[in-house]
Order: C-alpha cells, then structure tokens, then sequence
C-alpha cells in the first residue's frame, strides 16, 4: 500500500499534468464552442472534463482502491450527449496523461476510450460516510476561465 506520501505524489503528478492541459485547451477551445451550459447555468468547459477525467483515471490506477473515493464536480451526462465534444475531451485526456514515472516514460502510454472517459467523470459521486476522500473541482472559476481572466490557479 502505498504511504500517505508516496500518494500525495501520485496526486500531484496527476495534477502538474492535467494543469498542462488546461492550460494548453484554454484558448483553442474556449473560442471554438468548448463550453456547455450546465443545469445551473454555470458553464462547463473542455478543461474541466479532460482535467476531471485524467485526475480519476491516474488516481484510480494509482492509488489503491481502498484508499479511492471520489467526490467530483463534473458528470458524464452532457458529455455523452455531444459525441464530438467527448471525442475531444478524450483526445486531450490521452494527450496529457501522465507517465507514473521517468520509467515508464518508454513504454506507450494507456489509450483511454471514450467509455473510460465518461466512467471517470461517473464516478465522482461517492456519496461520503467515514474514512477519507479525494475532492476535485477541475477549474475553480470556470465563468473566469471562460472570459481569459485569472480567477483559477494552475501551477
């Protein structure tokens, strides 16, 4: 099992990596229709799948399974209603998936599909009780995201 430390690592790892993507889709995407319109008005972007989908599917393989519970902002419903959309955002998430280590770095990198895409944005939903969990909102501030303004953090 891996020490508190190690999957701190792991974590951060996952996010220098899903930080590249955000910021590599942020114009490309943001002026091209990359941006849905959630139940709640509050847009959802590009990003925020691919950086969403990459965080689940590095923890998940990482981390071990007693120790990965996920509560995340994103679901996999809008989505999958936009085929064009997921094949971008699945494209990216391949793009930018991390390599666990300089090691690995020679051997070929996964190829998520699209239904692994969209399970990773579906399991964010644990519905809490005892023990720990990973939260992730993948951009806070999206409507600044959106607008080219700094209202997120990326490292």
């Amino acid at each position: 099992m891996l020490a508190d430390r190690a999957l701190l690592s792991v974590a951060l790892h996952a996010v220098s990596c899903a930080s590249r993507l955000s910021r590599g889709v942020r114009h490309e995407f943001a002026s091209k229709g990359g941006v849905l319109t959630k139940s709640d008005t509050s847009p959802v972007t590009v990003a925020d799948f691919g950086v969403q989908a990459l965080v689940t599917l590095f923890l998940r393989e990482h981390a071990p399974a007693d120790r990965f519970r996920l509560v995340a902002e994103e679901e996999a419903d809008a989505l999958a209603r936009d085929p064009e959309l997921l094949q971008t955002v699945t494209g990216l998430v391949n793009q930018h998936y991390p390599r666990a280590s300089a090691a690995a770095a020679a051997a070929p990198p996964p190829r998520w599909a699209e239904a692994d895409v969209l399970d990773a944005l579906s399991r964010g939903g644990d519905g809490g009780g005892d023990g720990a969990f990973w939260f992730l909102d993948p951009i806070d501030g999206t409507r600044g995201f959106v607008r080219h303004r700094h209202a997120h953090r990326l490292p």
